[in-house]
């Protein structure tokens, strides 16, 4: 593969000023099973290499999904065609005299038999366990493995490769009140590492903590948050903070570096190289170096999320968050973004709370404007009175603003769970905030 990547290369760069050469491929393993059979098995596999170059002030790219040497060949001339009549400027990168050392581990390869096994003996564990479990159809493993390699007439090589397995308990509980439904999940690099019994206790206790479920009298509540709703709640406000989006006034951030956007107590910080971090990388999809990049200080908005082209736009150099896919290129994301946590414990949270609401799952996403910041959303839970649990809720929805909400943390958990949102979060309490209810 290599060897036709250089060769590629070798070519458009007698041909271009310019040359840069993009392969990713990827293969994902889904496993789901129910009532003691395999319901859902499939491998599918993702990829090819993308040819961009630059001659003169012009650009062009071309792509393909095949590594067949007569599909390469073929490239040279598409990015030819594409230059001719692109008038989108492209940005390469020059190289850098050194990349950060990672130990970026690709997952072992699952064996399904044994996999679907092990799920069918969890799914039976949770029949087993409780006689008010009515179904156990979320009982499933995934696996992601992938590769990726860059290589530039400027002089650099690039590879690496990476990923995670999942397993995932998801049962559902029935009794005079009605049906209630919890999860459980544990992600790591390799399969051989998941805790099963982790996944089951988790899942069960989600699950029949949430039977006699009910809704709570309208008003507003003090919000505490775990780690893993925070999570799926926050994540979706993350391209607010991408340069692109605030260059074309699709962020309220627009013109806010300097100024404190949040508490004092909120730290949002992007590193691949955090412990908690499943794939460390060394460069980004444009072959910028990594390195850890803060984006909230104490409060203060101190920095955007870029890559080379939108930090040409603002005058200075990108700090690594280039991505792009086989067939497209100047998008930007993080590696790894987080809230850094507090020290507090979530039952001493639950103390400090006093009259409120725990929220342990979002259960929809419809009602979120992710430029605005405007949310209301469906939630599940527990009506929490000085640090005790009195019933858990469903059937409610909390409304409020991104913005609003990271200017009124009250306390930070101490704790980050790996897999809950593409914004990893501690448990985080809110001042009081509108609930609909009954």
């Amino acid at each position: 593969m290599n060897q036709r990547l250089e060769v590629l290369l070798e070519k458009a760069t007698k041909r271009f000023d310019e040359a840069e050469v993009y392969f990713r491929s990827g293969e994902s393993t889904s496993l789901k099973v129910y009532k003691g059979e395999i319901e859902e098995f499939s491998i599918a596999s993702t990829g090819g290499v993308s040819l961009r170059v630059k001659k003169g002030a012009k650009t062009g790219v071309a792509y393909s999904e095949s590594l067949e040497e007569s599909h390469l060949a073929e490239l040279i001339a598409q990015a030819q065609e594409s230059l001719e009549l692109s008038e989108e400027e492209e940005y390469f990168f020059a190289g850098a005299p050194t990349y950060p050392e990672v130990q970026a581990q690709l997952p072992e390869a699952v064996e399904p038999e044994q996999c679907a096994e092990r799920l069918i003996g969890l799914e039976r564990s949770f029949y087993s366990a409780d006689e008010r479990i009515e179904n156990a159809y979320g009982t499933a493993f995934s696996q992601v493995r992938s590769r990726r390699a860059l290589l530039s007439s400027h002089g650099f090589r690039l590879e690496d490769a990476g990923g995670y397995s999942i397993i995932q308990g998801a049962p559902i509980a029935k009794d005079e009140n009605g049906m209630v439904s919890g999860s459980g999940y544990d992600i790591k690099i390799h399969p051989s590492e998941l805790d099963w019994e982790a996944v089951f206790e988790e899942a069960l206790e989600n699950t029949l903590s949430q039977l006699g479920a009910k809704p709570v009298t309208s008003g507003k509540y003090p919000l505490l948050f775990t780690n893993t709703a925070a999570s799926r709640l926050l994540s979706g406000f993350i391209g607010n903070f991408v340069a692109e989006s605030v260059q074309k006034g699709r962020s309220l951030l627009k013109g806010k570096l300097g100024e404190r956007i949040a508490s004092p107590l909120i730290q949002m910080v992007d590193d691949p190289f955090q412990p908690t971090s499943l794939i460390p990388v060394a460069f980004d999809d444009e072959g910028v170096p990594v390195e850890p990049l803060t984006l909230i200080e104490k409060g203060q908005l101190v920095d955007y999320l870029y890559n080379l082209k939108s930090a040409a736009k603002d005058g200075r150099a990108s700090n690594a968050r280039g991505s792009r896919g086989i067939s497209t290129s100047g998008g930007t994301s993080p590696h790894h973004l987080y809230l850094q946590p507090g020290k507090t414990p979530l039952e001493e949270l639950k103390q400090q709370l006093g009259r409120g609401l725990l929220v342990t799952e979002i259960t929809g996403f419809a009602g979120m404007d992710a430029v605005s910041g405007d949310f209301s959303v469906p939630i599940k839970g527990f009506y929490i009175e000085e640090g005790s649990h009195v019933h858990p809720v469903n059937e409610v929805l909390i409304a409020g603003n991104f913005y609003q909400m990271l200017k009124e943390v009250q306390a930070l958990g101490d704790t980050l769970r790996v897999g809950s949102g593409s914004l990893l979060c501690p448990a985080m309490l809110f001042s009081p905030m509108q609930v609909s209810g009954e």
